[in-house]
């Protein structure tokens, strides 16, 4: 199967800005004393970056969705279920979805 050289370019672009938010975390884990939520923020964030330069890779992600189908019965169930008041796992709200 030949490679794109567009779908290349954009998936070592991916992976090089993983490669600078492991280099920042690895700079806030020498601090003292550590930036232990900078480092858990910037791993987070490339491990999302390496994931999406696989999508791109592999010929997902061209839209910009990443595969996420936002048509499923289950998307938009999530969005009617939360529509209205915070989600409790991001704004401390102890009752269920």
């Amino acid at each position: 199967m030949p490679h794109d050289a567009a779908r290349l370019d954009e998936t070592r672009s991916w992976l090089n800005k993983a490669s600078k938010d492991l280099r920042a975390a690895a700079h806030d884990l020498q601090a003292a004393p550590p930036l232990l939520e900078d480092v858990d923020f910037h791993c987070q964030q490339a491990a999302e970056k390496v994931l999406k330069g696989f999508l791109v890779c592999g010929g997902n992600g061209d839209d910009g969705t990443f595969g996420t189908d936002r048509t499923q019965p289950e998307y938009k169930g999530s969005r009617e279920v939360t529509e209205g008041r915070p989600h409790p796992r991001t704004h401390g709200d102890p009752r269920p979805l």
